[in-house]
């Protein structure tokens, strides 16, 4: 199995921390409670899904 096969079948677990912004400022940075950035990683991951959703709609 290569590596594109695993990212192509999404095998694989990972964490958000940092979202590209004004400030470059890691998620941990502007969210101080961690179930604060934990949320906030949520949502920037739903943001990127429906992303690449709406990239294949016609």
């Amino acid at each position: 199995m290569s590596l594109e096969d695993i990212f192509q079948k999404r095998m694989f677990n990972s964490y958000i921390i940092k979202e590209d912004n004004v400030y470059n400022r890691r998620v941990d940075d502007y969210k101080v409670n961690p179930l604060d950035a934990l949320l906030e990683s949520e949502r920037i991951k739903q943001e990127m899904i429906n992303f690449e959703i709406d990239l294949w709609e016609y």
